[in-house]
This record gives structure tokens, C-alpha cells and sequence, in this order.
């Protein structure tokens, strides 16, 4: 009687692995979903999913998502992420992490972030070791640290100045403060190789 248990139990655990809806806190470990929908405190370590939808926090480690990611709430403590396209509605902090499009409304902190298409991060953004195809950020601060970055774009804020700190970084393209009233603060030999529109340069 106890081995029929022990083999419903275990055939309950790998169903529930594959349901496409989790309700409550939810922590999941060394699962292979294809649609997972989350409503609440979502952590998720060594999971891989076709496409991924968290309402609420989330904290992952080991996290593979084919397709589309998308987050209402906050993202803290995670590391180890391969995905694609990535929402964020809420602040982003995480390393070694790669993806193709990323769009984050909050603050983002970032380290060993390899983001292969566009990045859009509405609020500050504090990057090391990072690499960005194309970043847009709407924010009075920007750093950027040991970093590459293709072109960057900085939309307006109500704010008078705005600033961006490049301290060891390669900004291989143009950078545009939108709102002309940009300045950019240079430190440890980074480099501009494009055109500053908008701004100017200060070295420390």
C-alpha cells in the first residue's frame, strides 16, 4: 500500500511539473514546462519553458525560456537566465543572464547581462560587464561599467540634466540625450567611437 502511494504521489508531482497554471507561492525545481502562467511569488530553479508569465515576484537561478517572458512584479536575487523576449514590469536585478529583447519599467540592476536586440529600461540603470546591442533608457542616471554598448539613447525626463557615467566602457556607436541637456561623465579610459548628440563630456 505505501509503494501504490509513494508511485500516485510521484505520478501527481509530474503532472503538476506540466499544468500550465500555478496559483499561490510557487517554487519549482528541475522542471520542463511548455506555458507556465504564475499568480504569485514565483521561484523557479533549473526550469525550462516554451514561454512564461509571472504575476507577482520572481526569483529564478538556471531559467530557460524559448520564447516570450513576461513579469508583473519585481525580479531580485536571480542568476543564470537564457531567455528571448523579456517584460519586466517592476525593478530587474540579476546576472549572467542572456537574452535578445529586453523591456524593463522600474529601476534595473544588472551584471554579465548579454542582451542581444533591443533594450528598453524605463527608470536608472546600473550595469557591469554587460553588453547591450542597442539600449534606450529613460532616466536622470545611467552607469555604465565595464561595458560595450552599441548605441544608446536617453529619452527625456522632467529632470534639467542628465546623466551618464561610463567608467571602462566601449560605446561603439552614437549616444543621443533626446532632450539636450545630457551629460556624459567619463572614468577608467572609456571610450566613445560614434557621435554624442545632445550632450557633453566630462572626464574624471
Amino acid at each position: 500500500m505505501k509503494t501504490l502511494w509513494m508511485i500516485l504521489l510521484s505520478l501527481l508531482s509530474v503532472s503538476a511539473a506540466y499544468a500550465g497554471d500555478y496559483f499561490g507561492s510557487t517554487h519549482l525545481v528541475g522542471s520542463d514546462i511548455e506555458q507556465a502562467t504564475i499568480y504569485g511569488p514565483a521561484e523557479l530553479e533549473h526550469v525550462k519553458a516554451d514561454t512564461l508569465n509571472v504575476n507577482g515576484p520572481l526569483k529564478f537561478k538556471d531559467l530557460e525560456v524559448t520564447n516570450e517572458t513576461g513579469i508583473v512584479g519585481p525580479v531580485k536575487d536571480s542568476e543564470k537566465g537564457k531567455l528571448n523576449d523579456v517584460k519586466v514590469m517592476g525593478p530587474f536585478e540579476a546576472k549572467d543572464v542572456i537574452c535578445h529583447n529586453l523591456s524593463v519599467v522600474g529601476p534595473a540592476t544588472v551584471t554579465s547581462l548579454l542582451a542581444k536586440g533591443n533594450t528598453e529600461i524605463m527608470g536608472p540603470l546600473k550595469a557591469d560587464k554587460s553588453h547591450f546591442q542597442k539600449l534606450t533608457v529613460t532616466a536622470d542616471e545611467t552607469e555604465l561599467k565595464n561595458s560595450e554598448v552599441g548605441d544608446i539613447l536617453i529619452k527625456t525626463t522632467s529632470n534639467k540634466e542628465q546623466t551618464l557615467y561610463l567608467d571602462k566602457t566601449i560605446v561603439k556607436g552614437n549616444i543621443t540625450f533626446e532632450s539636450g541637456r545630457g551629460v556624459i561623465i567619463e572614468k577608467g579610459k572609456a571610450e566613445i567611437k560614434g557621435k554624442v548628440t545632445g550632450g557633453t563630456i566630462k572626464k574624471k
